[in-house]
């Protein structure tokens, strides 16, 4: 990151906002690289950051629940409708918790280092939301990694599941994405931005 800051919050709050992207790509499941036995985890270098945005369309209605796990830093959003107006709120109450401390405005977060199939963090599980099959969610994530091997994903519990079941519960799929966009900036002095 441009100042060396390790935090998502500087990803979120700084980075993406200024630092054009040096990959944009779409992925084809809520994950990124860094997977065992994924071979493109050696196309990423250490300390850099990823913003990850777009559409869930609901295939069902009910209560779900989403988690995140990942390394360093995930923080993930998701609107109550198909706009980025409930994301920014979220964000701005973000911005007044101390760097490093979880956020109860995020969805689903983790603060430090998890491994893929870890959810022991409370705020790594977001709280029971309720979506609308056929509506559109539009959600804002942002994945900030340090040294060494990394990963990301956000799996979900859908009507019916229960979130304590983690083995169980899928990544959310490409059948669900619309316009799942990926960007990213590596090296020391990176970070990641947005494509407007």
């Amino acid at each position: 990151m441009p100042d060396g800051d390790p935090y998502v919050a500087n990803l979120r709050d700084k980075t993406a906002k200024s630092v054009p992207p040096t990959i944009t790509d779409k992925l084809t499941s809520l994950q990124t690289h860094g997977f065992d036995g994924d071979t493109s985890a050696a196309d990423y270098a250490s300390d850099f950051g990823e913003r990850i945005r777009g559409f869930i369309k609901a295939p069902e209605s009910g209560v779900y629940r989403f988690l995140v796990s990942g390394d360093n830093q995930d923080q993930f959003y998701l609107s109550t409708d198909d706009k980025n107006d409930a994301i920014a709120a979220a964000i701005t109450e973000c911005k007044n918790v101390a760097r490093g401390e979880p956020c109860p405005a995020a969805t689903a977060e983790n603060k430090d280092y998890t491994l893929r199939t870890s959810f022991m963090e409370a705020a790594q599980t977001s709280k029971p939301i309720s979506l609308v099959a056929g509506s559109y969610y539009f959600f804002d994530w942002y994945h900030r990694e340090g040294q060494e091997r990394t990963h990301a994903l956000v799996k979900w519990a859908k009507p019916g599941q229960t979130a304590t079941d983690t083995e169980s519960l899928e990544i959310i799929p490409e059948s669900v994405l619309y316009y799942p966009e990926r960007f990213k900036t590596t090296g020391a002095s990176g970070g990641t931005g947005v494509a407007n």
